[in-house]
This record gives structure tokens, sequence and C-alpha cells, in this order.
């Protein structure tokens, strides 16, 4: 029987009829006569194996398809009780948690190799001694599912995303808390005992400078008809200032009232309480008379503490020359809890063209004591 891809039996064509030699020899079959070529069948040429075409490595093979030709019919794919068992053979697809044969495990679909460089499942990768990763003499190519790796690169972005702006407006938050005056605590002090609200007998606002100095005052230490000019707070009515000024050869003259209720800050030293922020502020002031910065181009003043004028008050003297011109300065600053009353009264003791002079110290404290006093009886 003829085998598969060969043609028909060929044999030579026989002699003509008639010609000498066909049909059965006359001799016996002892004979010596050799039988004609054409008696003898042709041998069959074996049958020549058609190559197989060539496939991508790892492609898988479609769902029940034959052996390759040349191998045997175990080694086409994954036979049931491999498969069942979560087994592998060699060329087979490998589910997840299947074994490989030589004895490593598969997850997730990479593409697994051995040593010799041969197929032998698919999958991410392999436990054992024989699979690792990356490249190198029988190393095993093990990558990730690019699908998983998408989804982690997402879940990181938007766990960072969120963080971040939780972060933020955490700390939004606590700026509105801490800083902000009369926050939305429903007690003074936070659970740190910090302050956040205004104390009792704290000022929340200061009256008008303009119409809190006596005119008895202004009489008395600016004669004539003296200009007024009224400078409104930034903050509301928690602050403001007004100024006086008497220009009448000899005499001139230069009375500025300041007053100003701080609120509670968590800038502010101690519990951050409006009396806090206050006490800070009057050192500062103090600070800045005793040693004025270069800016200023003032001399240090003689400091001077004054009793019964509010909590706490002090006055500052001060000769300052600039332009040829010479003007005494006194600065009274007193405090009352979480208010403070800035009262500053120039006097040109010497003018460069002449005309003007003298002032005295002595009158200008009054002054400015006088007016400090007008403003704090106001406050309460």
């Amino acid at each position: 029987m003829a085998q598969q891809g060969s043609g028909p039996p060929r044999f030579p064509p026989g002699p003509a009829p008639g010609a000498p030699g066909r049909g059965r020899s006359d001799a016996g079959p002892d004979t010596d006569e050799e039988l004609p070529s054409w008696v003898i069948p042709t041998p069959i040429r074996p049958s020549r194996r058609h190559r197989s075409s060539p496939q991508r490595p790892g492609a898988p093979r479609r769902r029940g398809a034959g052996p390759r030709h040349g191998e045997p019919p175990d080694s086409g794919g994954p036979d049931r009780d491999s498969l069942r068992a979560g087994g592998a053979r060699h060329g087979g697809d490998v589910r997840h948690g299947g074994d490989v044969r030589d004895g490593g495990d598969v997850r997730d679909g990479g593409l697994v190799r051995d040593r010799a460089g041969g197929q032998h499942g698919r999958g991410a990768r392999r436990k054992g001694d024989g699979a690792r990763y990356g490249r190198g003499d029988g190393g095993l190519r093990l990558p990730f599912g690019r699908a998983r790796a998408a989804r982690a690169r997402r879940t990181r972005r938007r766990l960072h995303f969120w963080g971040a702006l939780a972060g933020g407006a955490a700390v939004i938050a606590v700026l509105i808390y801490v800083l902000l005056p009369g926050g939305a605590a429903s007690s003074p002090t936070g659970a740190d005992r910090f302050v956040t609200r205004y104390l009792p007998g704290e000022y929340r606002s200061v009256p008008d400078t303009c119409e809190s100095v006596s005119a008895a005052t202004l009489g008395r230490y600016l004669p004539g008809r003296p200009t007024r000019a009224a400078l409104p707070g930034l903050s509301g009515n928690s602050g403001n200032q007004c100024d006086w000024t008497l220009d009448h050869k000899p005499i001139y003259r230069l009375l500025q009232v300041t007053a100003q209720a701080y609120a509670p800050s968590g800038l502010a030293s101690g519990n951050g309480s409006a009396t806090s922020a206050a006490k800070d502020a009057y050192a500062q002031y103090l600070q800045a008379k005793m040693h004025p910065p270069r800016s200023t181009h003032q001399p240090p003043a003689r400091i001077t503490a004054i009793h019964g004028l509010g909590t706490v008050a002090f006055s500052a003297s001060q000769v300052i020359k600039a332009g040829g011109d010479t003007t005494d300065r006194v600065t009274v600053l007193a405090r009352t809890r979480n208010a403070l009353v800035i009262v500053a009264f120039s006097g040109l003791d010497q003018a460069s063209k002449g005309g003007y002079g003298p002032a005295s110290p002595g009158e200008l404290a009054a002054g400015a004591a006088a007016a400090a006093r007008d403003v704090l009886a106001r406050i309460g």
C-alpha cells in the first residue's frame, strides 16, 4: 500500500506483444536462466516528510489540533489529566497556579523557558531554582502583565492626588482655626489650652481717637487752630489714628494719637490670647525706641516708666536732627488689657531757616501723657 505523500507505483514498460521473452519462461524451475528485468517490481521509495510550517515561539495551538510532524502523539499539548491537576507539559498552555514539568510554578501568563531555550508553557513567574528574571545564561524572561501594571500606576496616582488634597485641606483648616480671631470653637481655649477667642474683659474695638482727645488738652498744648487729619485703621474699628498739626511761628507742634485693639493670634506668645498679642506689641515698641533701626536715622530714646497710666506705660524722649532742623519728640505708650495707646508729641526746637523754637521737652511729655489718658478713659 502506498504511503501518504507518494505517487502510484511505477513499473517499467514490458516488451511488446509477441516479442521474445514475454510470458512465462520455457525453462523449468530448476534452470539457472535469469528473469527479465520487467518481472522484478521497482522498489518503492520512502515518502518524504513535509516540514511543518514555522510557528511563533509561545503561540498557542488551536484547540483540537493534532501533533506536529515528528512529534510523539503525547507531546502536542496538555492532556486532560494534567490540566485537571493544574500541571502542564512542554509546549502547552499553563493556567494560574499550574506546575511546569521541571518543578516550577507558573502564574499570570508570561512566557517560561528552560535553560536549553525550549518553550515550556505560558506564565509570568516561575518558582524554583531553575527560573529567574532578566536576561542571561539560561535566564527566564518573566514580564508582569501590562494591564496589572497600568492598574497599579493609576491606583498610585489616585492615592497621591487625594492624599495631597486632604493634606492641603487639613493645613488650611488649621490655619483658619488658629490664626483667625474668634474661631469657631465653642470655648475660649482649645484642647491644648491655646486661646482662640476673646477672653472676658478684652476689647474688640477702640473709640475714634479724633473724638477721644479732649478740647481742654488740645487747647492747652496746641494753642490756636491746629489742623486735624484722621487716618482710619486697616482692620475696621480695631484701630485708628488722628493727627493734629500746629504751624504758627515760632511754634510748630505735631500731635499723633493711635489706638489699637489686638485679637487672639497663633503668632502671639504665651497662650495666644489677645492680651498676649498686645504685650508682644508693647515689648516690640519699647525695643524699637531703645535700639532704633538704622533706616530710621533716629538716636536711642531715653526711657522713663509712667505709673498710673493704664496697666503699664512708658515715655521715650528723643532729639532728632535732620536737614539742619532739630526736633524734640516724646512718645508715650500705654497698655490696658489687649489695647495699646500710642501718643507721639513733636516740637521743632530749631529750624535751619530760623523762625521756630524753642520747644520744651517737659511740656511735650506732659501733653503726650494727657492725650493718652483721654483715650484710655474712652476705652474703659
